[in-house]
């Protein structure tokens, strides 16, 4: 097993040496040059993670909560087994393992036993369960995303292409195609520390082909007069509605616990600095603050996993800074010698860094034009789909 994994990184490490060394002046050596050594390991790492995906077996659990989730407002037996059927082909014609090879109706049923108290029933439906310490979904939302994400990577692309869609129609009027591939990139950026689509960072999703696909299969329709891969704009066909609508109510959790965490950038303007651990309390009270207020739909955007997430992100596009704190000057006096002796012979726990904000984000306007990013008509649309839901 070792000699063949030698051998494979072996050949990668040859192949992406003769790829980078054509037509250059320099020639590409990750062995002796520190720059080339980083961008080598940057796209080793990506390719791992790549196929670590494709090769993920998904379980029962994963798929059952994938739909109870959705239908969060409840959801009878007979359409939870139709709708993880359907599920389940996706996932199969996606090139997704899944490890069981009974029935659908038996996977259901594992998938619930499993699950235990996590899934509870109200009125026949199989809704998630009330805690009952509290009578909130809380934990059991949480729980359920838990499993959902195992689904996630497989449909996250056209999930991209679905949530740019909606952020700018929900009714049938059509998407200048330019237009939506510009939102479908600005999104795909935006979540790329949650997803690797393909297998180097330094390639780029063809979101053209991916409409395309989308637009053969008949989820998306072209103009009215033009073919499929002419059309200036595209919109959501009646017989993709029901697919669309999936694919928006798994991203946008996601969409939403980003949108939250850049509001909250507004706390440190215009020259504050926060703890870091801090700071994600303050976005996680955010959250859960507009949530409990319906401003957000979905209590699984505050996820402090996902929460911390955003701030490697914002880190990457320079909006903040995380760095460390001010060190304390010591007095000299004989007492805060004996003090500082004793702290250097614990093992003390690093100090939390601080967050700050960048210019230009150090003022309002900046940090208020990216959150504007989530429309008005998204929002509309989520508040559509979520009534259609509850029906």
């Amino acid at each position: 097993m070792w000699s063949s994994m030698t051998l494979l990184l072996k050949q990668f490490t040859e192949q992406k040496m003769e790829q980078h060394s054509q037509g250059a002046l320099v020639k590409y050596d990750p062995y002796s040059n520190p720059k080339n050594r980083i961008h080598f390991l940057q796209e080793l790492s990506y390719k791992i993670v790549f196929e670590l995906n494709r090769g993920t077996v998904l379980t029962a659990t994963g798929l059952v909560a994938t739909i109870v989730i959705t239908y969060r407002q409840g959801i009878t037996l007979d359409d939870l087994r139709t709708k993880v059927d359907w599920l389940r082909e996706e996932i199969t014609n996606r090139g997704g393992t899944i490890a069981f090879e009974g029935t659908t109706a038996e996977l259901v049923d594992s998938g619930l036993s499993l699950l235990g108290e996590f899934v509870g029933m109200e009125r026949k439906l199989y809704v998630p369960a009330v805690s009952p310490e509290s009578e909130k979904r809380n934990k059991s939302i949480l729980v359920l995303d838990f499993y959902r994400n195992q689904v996630l990577h497989l449909f996250n692309i056209e999930g991209i292409v679905a949530c740019a869609l909606y952020s700018s129609l929900w009714s049938k009027s059509g998407v200048n195609k330019e237009d939506l591939i510009r939102e479908c990139k600005f999104l795909n950026s935006l979540l790329s520390i949650e997803f690797v689509n393909l297998p180097s960072p330094h390639e780029e999703l063809d979101f053209v082909s991916v409409i395309g696909g989308m637009l053969d299969r008949g989820v998306l329709d072209p103009d009215q007069g033009f073919s499929n891969k002419d059309t200036p704009s595209v919109h959501v066909s009646s017989r993709g509605e029901g697919y669309v609508s999936f694919l928006c109510l798994l991203f946008w959790p996601l969409i939403d616990s980003y949108w939250v965490s850049m509001i909250a950038l507004f706390s440190l303007q215009p020259s504050l600095s926060l703890k870091r651990g801090l700071f994600l309390q303050r976005v996680q009270w955010i959250a859960e603050k507009m949530h409990s207020e319906g401003k957000i739909l979905f209590y699984e955007s505050c996820s402090m996993e996902i929460l911390a997430n955003t701030l490697e992100q914002w880190t990457r596009w320079k909006m903040i800074q995380i760095r460390e704190p001010p060190a304390n000057k010591p007095k000299s006096t004989e007492g805060s010698r004996r003090e500082a002796r004793k702290r250097l012979k614990k093992k003390s726990a690093p100090e939390d860094p601080l967050v700050q904000l960048l210019p230009p984000f150090d003022r309002e306007t900046a940090v208020q034009k990216c959150c504007s990013t989530s429309t008005s008509s998204e929002g509309q649309a989520r508040e559509q789909l979520h009534t259609h839901d509850r029906k």
